[in-house]
């Protein structure tokens, strides 16, 4: 015999050896290839004629003639049309919001220019509403319910806030309040001209007082995801002064580039060092996105705090960084101010000569901020070098007690048009930290410049969206050296939303809008159900969207405030975060007037237009929602109508009204009817229901005593209006709002498909049974293209699925079946092998994500609507490994994720920091000034409030609060943690770019599970014409590497931002005011002598620093 010949004979012996040795064991041998293919046609087959059941084609026939009878029509999207439409009423809308801002900045200036200004002014003499409770008189009065902000407000007045670290009975302060009481009268005639867009207006002045309307309590402060009413906090406690917020140093200063330059020596250690850092937390708090900053640090030589080591835009990532690094910094050696100095002016030089985007930076205003302790010898010769025209502002902030002498200090700042401050307690740092901002607006006082200006995105005070602030300064005609303060009011995200043509746009569409930088201000992906922080992260939007060359070329353009329309090939990610589908999408995109934003809308190609419906009567609508026969109603969440009220109309004959009501009841509003509605809108929706309802009645009720032998619990149809009809279900329908249900998005996007889906199990009751979803798309071509106007499909019973997984695999190799037909079947005679109903193997049926939509396994109520990789690491390792799947790996910036790494930042595990330095209780001086109250009062109640949420917290449990809770923006101390996210999608000759084909040989794979000390083989087949796979696999032998695979969004330390690219910005497009030749420039520093009380009085304080001690901990 031939050597070949040989080898062949004892490969079939071993080959038949191991076959006798795997069935004595009692475990069959594992089917071939062809054997599960066959299974999985048979499966499909099966499948199909289950989602069958709805009948797609009679039900295309029923939109069909509605099309022909005129009623339902394609209207093709002219998307410049729809951008140009939007943005001029969101144009008007900043027209409206301008007009009032300008006349409460023109009423403010003509008040203070017409005051005398009274030094002996009293309490008594300023009637006044106070927005917390202080002195009784100045208490609200007459609240009631206000339906534009919610809550109680009085509408006939404005009231007052004053920062806690503010004496409210100071002259300075009781003017302003007296004369800005003018305001109020011009607050209401706004108000009555706009009530929808003007409902809350501010006056914010640079003394700290904080006018406000309508007259209203100080909202709840919110930690986390707890709220802490004002009941139960000291309501004279807060920390939020307008003057040391974003929007308020952006419109009354020009952009800048901002050098922080700390002292690290080794005589700021210990308390000096802290300060140092609170201090530039402060002041990179107070930065905006316009921008850009650099830090460094010096001892005997100087270097960059951080990765960062030029100007970087002020971004939230940029800033945490930063940030970051802090921590890192020690004091030690001397301090050498000239290397200090020169690293910081050299930085200003290299950046002006590096090769970057002519928009980088801020190119305006340019300031150092020298933070140290103390400084002997003036370095004349540094300045003389690199600032000899003083072009770059220097301002210096002392940390520590005065026990230097600080003249070196003081004259650095006033000889280079800069401020000097002192620091000695983190409430100090934080006032420090705003100065800058006062300086830098003299020469926009000068010039007489008054610009719009519009903030980032910020949680409203409801925290239930999101809103930017437009602002407008107040500037101090007749003292022309000072801005008086700022008007501000909100433009909610929401009023935005109103103006986009969600409609034209269709399932799958969307808009969005970018600011100059580039930033996300409104996108579908960026909500505020998860974002409990008020200064939600600054997001560009390809930090949002999966991006491609493409796109950012789009989003560049945007940016320039171009017009035009883009086609990008782009990948789209479902709302549970579990699929991605590559689409082809349509960008329309153009500019909102008046706001330097741009404004995209986005079509995808199975969208050819706009589905118009007319001529659809109230009768015909009602009687289609009243019929009790044809199922239950559910209405996705859409504007159909606006200002539902709370008691019932009396409809009687009235059609119109009675179908609004429907409406209601299908939103689950209980007795709250709708007022006004889109009629367009309500023609839809009574075309779904007239329709739906004849073909469930016609059809569907015929066949109902079928769907308990096919696995049926319900069937559903989708329209596109957002009505669904659901028949025959006993089972919860888990997919209410069909616009974000997956199986509704990837029917539409995969409309040649049948979609199989498994709702999330946070979605479900314990008590649900699961149900697998089976749905397509209906599609009636018209006008040449295929219209969409419904998906419809089947929820089935799991259990079934499983049951039918094994009966298909009872049969191997020439069975009954498919494959008894199949070409060459003669030579493949019918076997014993493994099979689903076995034991030792598992059967799975995943769909193009990897969830298991069923499986054999006896724990499948487990495993069923679970990400493979959770449950059987190595099988699904394997899949990737073999190009089954294909992993597509994202960082999501837009949520923060509950992880335990990702828990608020504890700059020090103490107390709260409401500690007084003795040096402060020995000024007399101190406790003579007006801050002393201030300082006092913070004192007490901090210390009070300390207590109470100690106990708060021993009663509830551990929350994830703040250790330094007492800032205007608690989440500020939060990371903003970023979250990695994995999708899976067929890869290779599993899947095409174009969605899915039909079966073919090519997508099937026969191996071994690497990675286990055993033989366990697996084999996968494509179901054809649907998103699903089956595959059978030996039962897990308990050696296999079954590490977990990551599909969930987790915690991630995030790209590296030291390596980031600065994506293209365009600067604002306002007028640049650096400097200004009748600038006072001495005015530059803030301080009093010290003098020192006697030790009685220190007595009378500590004794008070006792008492409270006792109350804490009595109450504890």
């Amino acid at each position: 015999m031939a050597p070949c010949g040989r080898l062949a004979a004892w490969a079939l012996l071993a080959l038949t050896g191991a076959v006798i040795l795997s069935e004595a064991a009692g475990k069959r041998p594992f089917p071939q290839l062809r054997d599960v293919r066959t299974w999985a046609r048979a499966l499909a087959t099966d499948l199909i004629s289950i989602v069958d059941t709805a009948k797609f084609d009679e039900l295309a026939n029923a939109y069909a003639n509605e099309v022909s009878q005129g009623r339902l029509s394609l209207q093709t999207i002219n998307g410049t049309k729809l951008i140009e439409t939007s943005t001029d009423e969101m144009a008007n809308s900043i027209a409206v919001r301008t007009k009032a801002l300008k006349s409460l900045s023109e009423a403010a200036e003509n008040a203070v220019a017409n005051h005398n200004y009274n030094q002996s002014i009293k309490v008594a003499d300023v009637p006044y509403y106070s927005a917390m409770d202080g002195i009784p008189e100045h208490r609200l009065p007459g609240l009631s319910s206000d339906k534009w902000l919610g809550g109680q407000t009085n509408r006939t007045n404005s009231s007052i806030h004053i920062p806690v670290n503010i004496y409210e009975q100071d002259a300075h302060v009781l003017n302003v309040i007296a004369w800005s009481s003018h305001l109020d009268s011009v607050f209401i005639d706004n108000w009555q001209q706009n009530q929808e867009k003007l409902p809350w207006q501010a006056f914010a002045s640079q003394t700290g007082v904080f006018r406000m309307y309508p007259a209203r309590p100080m909202q709840p402060h919110r930690f986390g995801s707890r709220t802490l009413t004002l009941a139960d906090v000291p309501r004279r406690f807060d920390e939020f002064d307008a003057r040391m917020t974003q929007w308020y140093q952006q419109t009354i200063s020009s952009p800048k580039d901002m050098l922080i330059l700390l002292d690290t020596s080794g005589s700021v250690e210990g308390r000096s060092l802290s300060l140092m850092k609170h201090t530039t937390w402060f002041l990179l708090d107070r930065l905006t996105e316009d921008d850009y900053v650099a830090t460094g640090y010096f001892n005997a030589y100087a270097q960059a705090v951080s990765c960062l080591s030029s100007f970087v835009q002020a971004t939230t990532h940029n800033k945490e960084v930063i940030h970051k690094s802090l921590d890192n910094l020690n004091a030690a050696n001397q301090a050498n101010y000239y290397a200090g100095l020169e690293y910081a002016f050299k930085i200003f030089n290299n950046f002006e000569m590096e090769d970057r985007n002519e928009n980088q930076g801020a190119e305006c205003n340019r300031i150092i901020v020298l933070v140290t302790e103390n400084a002997e010898l003036y370095p004349e010769a540094v300045f003389q070098k690199y600032n000899p025209d003083r072009n770059i502002r220097v301002f210096v902030i002392v940390v520590g007690e005065p026990i230097h002498d600080w003249s070196v200090l003081q004259k650095m700042a006033c000889d280079n048009r800069g401020y000097f401050s002192t620091v000695r307690s983190d409430g100090a740092a934080r006032e420090a930290s705003g100065d800058f901002g006062q300086v830098l607006s003299r020469p926009v006082a000068l010039e007489n410049s008054k610009e719009v200006t519009f903030s980032k995105i910020f949680m409203s005070e409801k925290g239930d969206d999101f809103e930017v602030y437009v602002s407008y300064p107040v500037i101090n005609t007749t003292m022309n050296q000072a801005v008086l303060g700022v008007v501000s009011v909100p433009w909610p995200v929401k009023e935005m939303r109103k103006s986009l043509p969600l409609r034209e746009l269709g399932h799958g569409g969307y808009a969005f809008i970018i600011n100059n930088n580039g930033f996300v201000v409104l996108h579908p992906h960026l909500t505020p159900e998860d974002a409990f922080y008020s200064k939600p992260p600054t997001l560009d939007l390809l930090d949002i969207e999966f991006t491609n060359p493409d796109k950012e070329a789009m989003r560049n353009k945007m940016v320039k405030l171009e017009t035009g329309s883009d086609v990008i090939n782009t990948l789209t990610r479902t709302h549970d975060h579990h699929y991605i589908d590559e689409v082809q999408m349509t960008y329309h995109y153009g500019p909102v007037t008046g706001t330097g934003f741009s404004m995209g809308l986005g079509i995808p190609q199975y969208h050819p237009g706009s589905l118009e419906v007319s001529g659809v009567s109230y009768q015909e609508g009602y009687q289609a929602f009243e019929s009790n026969s044809a199922g239950k109603l559910v209405l996705t969440p859409l504007y159909y109508c606006s200002n539902y009220t709370s008691s019932p109309h009396n409809c009687q004959d009235n059609l119109r009204c009675k179908v609004r009501e429907k409406i209601a009841d299908a939103h689950h509003l209980d007795q709250n009817k709708p007022e006004h509605c889109d009629e367009k809108m309500i023609q839809h929706v009574m075309l779904d229901a007239v329709v739906t309802g004849s073909h469930v009645t016609n059809r569907w009720q015929s066949l109902s005593s079928q769907f308990q032998s096919q696995g049926i619990d319900s069937m559903f149809i989708s329209g596109a209006s957002g009505l669904t009809r659901v028949f025959n279900g006993e089972t919860p329908f888990h997919h209410g709002d069909s616009f974000t249900a997956t199986y509704f998005t990837r029917s539409l996007s995969n409309k040649d498909v049948y979609i199989f889906h498994t709702p999330r199990k946070e979605d479900m009751a314990p008590s649900d049974s699961i149900n697998i979803v089976g749905a397509k798309a209906v599609k009636v071509p018209i006008q040449g293209q295929d219209i969409l106007p419904a998906v419809a499909g089947a929820n089935i019973n799991a259990d079934k699925v499983s049951d039918k997984m094994k009966d298909i695999s009872e049969t191997c190799g020439c069975g009954a079946g498919i494959g008894s037909h199949s070409s060459g079947c003669q030579a493949y005679t019918p076997t014993s092998c493994m099979t689903c109903a076995d034991m030792d193997a598992e059967c799975f049926l995943l769909d193009d994500g990897a969830f298991i939509i069923a499986t054999t396994r006896d724990d499948s109520q487990d495993m069923i609507g679970n990400f493979l990789g959770d449950k059987d690491g190595s099988l699904m390792m394997s899949l990737l490994q073999h190009e089954v799947y294909e992993r597509v790996e994202s960082y999501d910036f837009a949520h923060p994720v509950d992880d335990s790494a990702c828990a608020f930042l504890q700059k020090d595990n103490a107390a709260p920091r409401l500690f007084m330095p003795i040096a402060e209780l020995l000024r007399l001086s101190w406790w003579t000034t007006s801050v002393a109250w201030g300082y006092l009062r913070y004192y007490v109640y901090g210390s009070l409030l300390s207590a109470w949420l100690s106990v708060v917290g021993a009663q509830n449990g551990p929350t994830p609060t703040p250790t330094t809770i007492y800032t205007e923006d608690p989440d500020e101390l939060r990371h903003h943690c970023v979250a990695k996210q994995t999708q899976y999608r067929f890869f290779g000759d599993f899947a095409t770019n174009d969605g899915f084909r039909p079966w073919s040989s090519s997508k099937e794979i026969k191996r071994d599970v690497p990675n286990c000390n055993c033989t366990r083989e697996f084999a996968a087949v494509r179901l054809a014409d649907t998103n699903l796979l089956f595959v059978i696999a030996d039962e897990n032998c308990g050696t296999c590497n079954n590490t977990r695979l990551a599909q969930s969004q987790h915690f991630d330390v995030g790209p590296d931002l030291c390596a980031y690219q600065p994506r293209f910005r365009r600067r604002p497009k306002r007028s640049c005011h650096k400097q200004h030749q009748q600038e006072d420039t001495t005015q530059c520093m803030s301080g009093s002598p010290v003098l020192y009380i006697s030790t009685g009085l220190l007595a009378v304080v500590l004794t008070l620093q006792l008492v409270t001690y006792r109350f804490q901990t009595t109450i504890m």
